[in-house]
């Protein structure tokens, strides 16, 4: 068992948009802080993230990489590639676990580890991940104009991405329903936006790269330039639920508008939350950054009023 730090103010579990953001504000204000990173990032096989003034068409790897050697200038921070296996204990008094028995206790926990797409259930969506299939109209739209799409559903309101692909950027838009239910005001819906409606079962995504084919059961395909599919989701981790953090039906961390869990000294940012009462779950590159951000300057007002008692 090995300390690396008796305590530290803040530990906070995941390096992305939301931990980094997070981690460059309190080394600002002279914290001590543990960032540690599982180095798996959601956005791991995307070449390009977008909507980010400044950044927009930038790779997520430069992007991380230029985060972290701006906060390696404060020496308060540490970031450690780390899992962390286990969060116990209460505010002002929580002792962490990471990889190879490292623990370290800490005053609040800030957890931005995201989430993890599950694309194990269609063959040939991970190989293609990120370049021929992309989940997401704001973030990879524009790059599809004057182009052929396939939509494959995961849920029936998809009718109506594949709806605004057509509107706004494809050629031509065929959704594939993969046998998910999809009501019939969406699908005239769909139809009334030139959009073609394949309902057989998905078999698996072939093709070479640039040009992605949906396979159906029966052996038919569809050929496009890009798919566009919105996988189910789940936390990438258990830290939360081992908390007793509130969490909705998708499992994601709902949090209040100062980025506050249900358990005291627990904040939750980025991807991996939701602020109560929100009309819907964004997950932009921008947002997360804007998350951490928020979180900090409550768990700093937090961190200094109790300093003062």
């Amino acid at each position: 068992m090995t300390d690396i730090r008796a305590h530290y103010d803040v530990v906070i579990v995941g390096a992305g948009p939301a931990g980094l953001s997070a981690a460059l504000i309190f080394g600002r204000q002279q914290r001590s802080v543990l960032l540690a990173d599982h180095g798996e990032p959601r956005n791991a096989k995307a070449e390009h993230m977008h909507m980010y003034p400044t950044r927009d068409g930038q790779s997520p790897v430069e992007f991380r990489a230029l985060a972290r050697k701006e906060i390696q200038e404060h020496p308060g921070v540490r970031l450690m590639d780390s899992h962390v296996q286990s969060i116990t204990g209460e505010d002002g008094a929580f002792t962490v676990t990471l990889d190879e028995s490292t623990v370290v206790t800490t005053s609040k926990v800030l957890l931005a580890s995201g989430v993890r797409d599950e694309l194990e259930t269609i063959a040939g969506l991970w190989q293609r991940w990120g370049s021929d299939v992309v989940h997401c109209a704001y973030c990879h739209g524009y790059e599809t104009k004057g182009r052929t799409v396939a939509v494959i559903s995961h849920r029936g309101e998809d009718a109506m991405l594949a709806r605004y692909v057509a509107d706004r950027f494809a050629t031509s838009v065929t959704l594939c329903t993969n046998t998910i239910e999809v009501g019939e005001e969406m699908t005239e819906a769909a139809q009334a936006g030139g959009v073609k409606i394949d309902r057989r079962p998905v078999a698996r995504i072939d093709g070479e790269p640039g040009q992605p084919t949906v396979v159906f059961s029966d052996g038919a395909d569809v050929v496009a330039d890009v798919i566009f599919h919105r996988p189910a989701f789940r936390q990438s981790n258990d830290l939360a639920a081992s908390l007793g953090c509130d969490q909705d039906a998708e499992g994601l961390i709902v949090v209040d508008q100062s980025m506050a869990t249900s358990v005291p000294g627990v904040f939750a940012a980025g991807d991996a939350a939701i602020v109560s009462g929100a009309v819907g779950h964004t997950a932009f590159v921008a947002s997360a950054v804007a998350d951490g951000q928020r979180a900090t300057v409550w768990m700093e007002r937090d961190l200094f009023i109790s300093s003062m008692k």
